[in-house]
């Protein structure tokens, strides 16, 4: 007979039953699930950004020259040569000129405004992006230092549920081939998940490692690590998902076994009798 015991409620990911829950659990709460962590993470990086990033541009904005600007993809700068706008240990913005000596500062990330592109550089590698050939920005005190003082606030703000919003979309997606691993051991050891439960036991089993990346993005908000830690850590984070989506399938429900003449060894012998004709079908004929 099928298992018509109430399964326990799904409450928290930390365990490998726990995650397991989830696979059979509504889709509102995993998601209300997922988005705590995601909030959570975008209050770490939200505090990151008010302590080390809002500073860096307060202080660039207010050293630009009243009248440069980028237009028709080059960069109009008034000044003779480039030099450092502001920079921390975290972030920088520097203008780099071409032929003109600069105070490049090392720092975790740089943004670098040349004649043609705007430059990124951190430790991790360089990149660069060319400006727009038909459009203008006003990149100048003039203009963005009210801009940025209007802004300032809801940006800061805004990076909580942007991030939480990023998490869920990328959870979401990297559930896709996770099911089909989870699918595969719940196979083996014959548990009923299809790929929709398998898809949300396999983002439940990614919430345990965003723990992981909420340390070391609130350590190094505190300036005691480098941006190498959190790539480090990022690294790491997969090695909890991956356990929990390697164990928690097989603590899934078994399934359920249906009745059948093969299961049922009194079937056989009822069998002939129900199939035999009915003496009194034709009594009164």
């Amino acid at each position: 007979m099928p298992d018509e015991s109430p399964r326990p409620p799904a409450r928290q990911p930390f365990t490998f039953g726990g995650v397991a829950r989830f696979a059979h659990a509504s889709v509102s709460r995993l998601i209300l699930t997922s988005l705590f962590f995601g909030l959570v993470t975008g209050l770490a990086v939200s505090w990151l950004a008010t302590r080390f990033w809002a500073p860096v541009i307060d202080e660039a904005v207010a050293a630009l020259p009243p009248n440069s600007s980028i237009q028709g993809g080059t960069l109009r700068w008034p000044e003779r040569s480039g030099r450092l706008l502001a920079a921390n240990h975290h972030l920088s913005f520097e203008v780099l000129l071409r032929d003109s000596p600069t105070e490049s500062a090392s720092v975790d990330l740089a943004f670098e405004f040349q004649p043609d592109r705007l430059g990124l550089r951190s430790v991790l590698g360089s990149a660069s992006v060319p400006y727009p050939d038909h459009s203008t920005f006003k990149l100048n005190r003039t203009a963005l230092v009210p801009t940025w003082g209007a802004w300032r606030a809801p940006a800061l703000f805004a990076l909580v549920p942007a991030t939480a919003l990023l998490l869920l979309l990328g959870w979401s997606l990297l559930a896709i081939p996770y099911a089909f691993l989870t699918r595969a051991i719940a196979a083996i050891f014959r548990r009923e998940l299809n790929f929709r439960t398998a898809w949300k036991l396999s983002v439940a089993a990614q919430l345990p490692g965003s723990i992981l990346m909420i340390f070391a993005i609130g350590l190094y908000a505190t300036g005691q690590v480098s941006i190498l830690f959190i790539v480090v850590m990022f690294v790491a984070h997969f090695i909890p998902t991956l356990l929990y989506l390697l164990v928690s399938p097989i603590l899934a429900p078994k399934k359920s076994r249906v009745a059948s003449d093969r299961d049922n060894p009194f079937e056989s012998e009822r069998a002939p009798r129900n199939r035999g004709k009915n003496p009194f079908a034709n009594r009164h004929h």
